[in-house]
């Protein structure tokens, strides 16, 4: 036994007064607790990473991959590596075999670095004790690919800088540091075939720059690397001088002597977007900046693939990147659509840095559904802070005060739940390496979650449909499908405050607004490869040419769907222009004349949103659009406070579908849940008076609850079923909680708990629809 002893079991199952208090509801709810019989007992496999839930078998004898739950561990020099390894132990205890391990990599030439053979050594030794502590186990290497000090001294024209300065990291672009990476990995990957692990080392997460994320703060990169890169891709982006001429209305500027522009300054009235022409040298830099980065990843995975000497299969890949909706202070991450089209194997990604918190929304930072409509699994990186701690003199695991052990379970339930739903893999986080999982309890609740997962996505052949209540029309696989441009983030003028607010707030609305959603990637949707969706929302649609929205309507017509376009939709097309957006909303939509001040007026009292409620939190913005409803025949939810202006409109169209534009640059849940309730989503959180806006997430035969206040919810599944929470269960799996044969539920949460509900049909006999309160 290791010297780290985890915090003791209190216990994985209902206490006795939650018991008590859901027996006294239980006749109104139509509860049952105990006494179910088992969960069915799941022998195939669910998918593992890089598959969409329909993996099936391997060759005859070879088992699929276990669902992609993952250990992730600091196990970096300076590390607890004792107390990593008593974290190894439990998850093994719960059934839990796949690790991710942050280790060195043995810089080839970094000046000070230890004789030939010493650095791969080391750096696999917590390798090599890991599987020791669980034979089972399948690792994946996280290397940061960030060159030592001398190394930067030594090639200073590849170091990365910020407004003149270096930077603690090489330039992406930097062919002297892609040609180190490469050979230092391959003295890695020797290593582990010469070290026999090889057979237990199944891939490799790639970081670099910024926290190894691929990112860097503020700042143009002026590194002789970068101008050097800047100038090649001109080249290839412009046909030559004279078009690179026009369109940066520059007659003096060559495609051998363009530079890296400087940092923008604030324009005159705050303008949020690039001036075009005079400013297109910064949208290309923007542009170029995310697709060096991409590129440079995809390098870096390609030869890792072709060079490692795994025995049983290729070695699979990943990179944190993907961050679309969020950081928004640098543009490296959007170029998602390269890696999609690439071998890179996935993506791994936090859990929102925005509301994560109890009762929170805990959202994407990425489109992930992109990454599966593509074959590659996105992962996501649960660091919740547990409160753990482990005395450096004496061993003892103790918790830290101000974090109650129940929320930490209770979010950490949240971010499972939500991989869950949406099919993504799961590494639990000990950033630091320093014990923060060691707990016997939550560890067993990670077991049960690894059969819940199981449960959900077997390796049956078959992609599962999201749960979905029938309605009239076409089939669709979810309510509502929220869509993001990268393009469009290039000409948004730093430092994107207000653009960066209203991504992460469409995203948690549509998390809050109880529907089926999907996050996806504009070129998904235009390529067909998104999912089929009653609703669209997209959320940054700036940038649109002729083409593009003529494709968008097509496709909205020919779906009979809906699309919700927020603020400057399609702006940014063959000019800059109110027309243009009017174009693309198919309203009369105009610009005011100079900036002006957002924040808005519900004009009506609907189900969700009432007459005279105020949203947006203003803010003055150059454009501000509106729509110009004079002698219109439109439907107007809301105006402007201080023009009354018409800032959110609806346009039913003969032909089955609606274009729903909110020009006001802000969305509230209670907002989306009118428009979604407008365009006959089926709503399946009941309004009451208190108007929950928790978050939801819905999967095969799946609806998740999370709640952001105390209070009873009434849910609507749309029709009969047999429901229980998946993640409480008894020793034996057998469901605690349950709801039989119902499609109206009153659900009684408190802040911060989450219900994972599995929704399975009754036998024909038993569909009876209940109205609530029957």
């Amino acid at each position: 036994m290791s010297a780290h002893e985890p915090h003791s079991a209190r216990g994985l199952y209902l206490r006795v007064a939650g018991v008590l208090l859901l027996m006294a509801l239980a006749a109104a709810a139509g509860l049952w607790l105990g006494g179910g019989a088992p969960l069915p007992d799941v022998v195939t496999h669910p998918a593992g990473p890089g598959t969409d839930g329909a993996a099936g078998t391997g060759p005859v004898g070879k088992p699929s991959p276990p669902p992609p739950l993952f250990l992730s561990a600091n196990a970096m020099p300076g590390a607890d590596l004792e107390a990593v390894l008593e974290e190894v132990r439990l998850a093994a205890e719960a059934g839990i075999h796949q690790y991710v391990l942050s280790v060195p990599v043995p810089w080839r030439d970094a000046g000070e670095a230890p004789e030939a053979g010493e650095a791969p050594e080391a750096a696999l030794e917590p390798v090599r004790k890991v599987v020791e502590a669980d034979p089972e186990a399948r690792v994946f290497l996280h290397v940061i690919l960030n060159p030592p000090q001398p190394w930067l001294d030594a090639h200073p024209g590849a170091v990365a800088t910020a407004d003149g300065a270096p930077l603690p990291f090489a330039c992406p672009a930097s062919e002297e540091w892609l040609d180190e990476v490469c050979a230092s990995l391959d003295t890695l990957m020797d290593a582990v075939g010469g070290a026999g692990l090889d057979g237990c080392v199944a891939g490799y997460v790639i970081g670099a720059l910024e926290q190894g994320q691929w990112r860097t703060g503020a700042g143009y990169d002026d590194s002789q690397a970068n101008r050097d890169g800047f100038s090649r891709w001109l080249e290839a982006e412009y046909a030559d001088d004279a078009t690179l001429q026009i369109l940066w209305d520059d007659a003096e500027v060559t495609l051998d002597a363009a530079a890296i522009p400087p940092q923008p300054e604030q324009g005159e009235g705050n303008p949020v977007f690039f001036a075009l022409p005079g400013e297109q040298r910064h949208v290309d830099f923007g542009r170029y900046t995310a697709e060096s980065t991409a590129v440079a990843i995809r390098t870096i995975a390609d030869h890792i693939r072709g060079a490692a000497r795994q025995a049983t299969e290729p070695a699979k890949v990943l990179a944190p990147y993907g961050f679309t909706f969020e950081p928004g202070d640098s543009v490296h991450h959007q170029a998602l659509g390269i890696l999609l089209h690439s071998d890179l194997d996935g993506f791994v990604g936090p859990v929102s840095y925005h509301d994560r918190g109890l009762g929170g929304a805990g959202g994407f930072i990425g489109p992930v559904n992109s990454a599966r409509y593509h074959g590659k699994q996105w992962y996501l990186v649960d660091d919740t802070r547990t409160g753990i701690a482990v005395d450096p003199a004496t061993g003892a695991v103790d918790h830290k005060a101000g974090l109650r052990t129940g929320n930490v379970y209770e979010v950490q339930r949240r971010n499972f739940a939500a991989a869950l739903a949406q099919g993504l893999g799961l590494m639990w986080a000990d950033t630091r390496g320093d014990g923060r999982l060691l707990d016997k309890e939550m560890w067993a609740r990670f077991g049960v979650m690894k059969h819940a997962y199981r449960t959900i996505w077997p390796a049956t052949g078959v992609r599962r449909p999201v749960l979905a209540a029938p309605a009239p029309g076409m089939p669709r696989d979810v309510s509502l499908c929220v869509v993001v441009d990268e393009r469009s983030r290039f000409y948004e003028r730093p430092p994107r405050t207000g653009f960066n607010a209203l991504l992460i707030e469409a995203r948690d609305c549509a998390l809050r607004a109880g529907v089926p959603a999907h996050f996806c990637l504009l070129d998904d949707v235009l390529d067909g490869t998104a999912a089929r969706a009653a609703v669209y929302l997209f959320v940054n649609a700036f940038s649109l040419d002729c083409d593009a929205r003529a494709r968008l309507h097509q496709f909205l017509h020919d779906q009979h769907a809906s699309a919700i376009w927020m603020y400057a939709a399609g702006y940014i097309g063959d000019e800059a222009s109110a027309e243009s957006v009017a174009a693309t909303v198919l309203l009369p939509v105009k610009a005011f004349e100079e900036a002006a001040q957002a924040g808005s007026v519900h004009q009506l009292d609907g189900v969700w949103i009432q007459q005279g409620e105020e949203f947006g939190t203003g803010g003055v913005w150059d454009p501000l659009f509106y729509v110009d409803t004079e002698g219109a025949d439109l439907f107007v939810l809301s105006r402007y406070r201080e023009s009354e202006k018409a800032s959110v409109v609806i346009e039913f169209f003969e032909d089955e579908w609606a274009t729903v534009f909110v020009a006001e640059p802000h969305l509230t849940p209670n907002l989306l849940r009118e428009i979604l309730r407008i365009l006959e989503q089926h709503p399946y959180i009941r309004e009451t008076a208190e108007r929950f806006a928790d978050t939801t997430h819905f999967g095969p035969d799946l609806m998740v609850l999370h709640a952001a206040q105390d209070g009873i919810r009434e849910v609507d599944l749309g029709a009969t079923y047999t429901v229980h929470d998946l993640l409480e269960v008894d020793e034996q799996l057998h469901p605690l909680i349950g709801w039989p044969n119902k499609q109206f539920l009153d659900i009684p949460l408190r802040l911060g708990e989450t219900r994972v509900l599995h929704l399975s049909p009754p036998t024909p006999a038993e569909k009876v629809v209940l109205e609530p309160g029957e």
